[in-house]
């Protein structure tokens, strides 16, 4: 027989607590599918902005778009922009402003389709439940409205 510290098994049960094994399993899956979407959307945000500003620097002639656009994702403009020849800063600021604002575009594009996308499903999906027989609201005979 283990041994007891006179404490209940709730801190072993966690947060779940007392719920029945059905929400448990319910608030493990939606936590597991919110980590889930997390991780997928990180990584694919950053791939549509990496894309687009690439495309940018690439259709601007830049150098070394790769290395540019990889810099600008790390936060390394100020340096990128140290590192120009000094009469060419205003127009690398400029490019990589633009190169910016074009991921930042595509990425809240593809964040709004997301978005209605998965609105649509919810509503296209997720139904009400039918009330039980025992559950429907307790209905008034006619002659009692009568006298209200």
């Amino acid at each position: 027989m283990p041994a007891s510290d006179g404490q209940s098994d709730a801190g072993v049960r966690g947060a779940g607590g007392g719920a029945p094994p059905a929400q448990r399993h319910a608030s493990g899956a939606v936590n597991t599918a919110r980590q889930l979407g997390f991780a997928l959307g990180v990584a694919v945000l950053g791939s549509v902005f990496t894309s687009r500003a690439a495309a940018v620097l690439t259709d601007s002639g830049a150098p070394d778009p790769a290395g540019t656009v990889s810099a600008l994702t790390a936060g390394q403009a100020g340096q990128v922009i140290g590192a120009a020849p000094a009469r060419s800063r205003g127009d690398v600021a400029d490019l990589l402003a633009s190169a910016y604002a074009g991921g930042l575009r595509d990425v809240f594009l593809v964040s709004g389709a997301a978005g209605i996308v998965g609105g649509l499903l919810a509503i296209a999906l997720v139904r009400a439940a039918a009330p039980s027989a025992g559950h429907q609201p307790a209905q008034q005979p006619a002659a009692e409205h009568a006298t209200r």
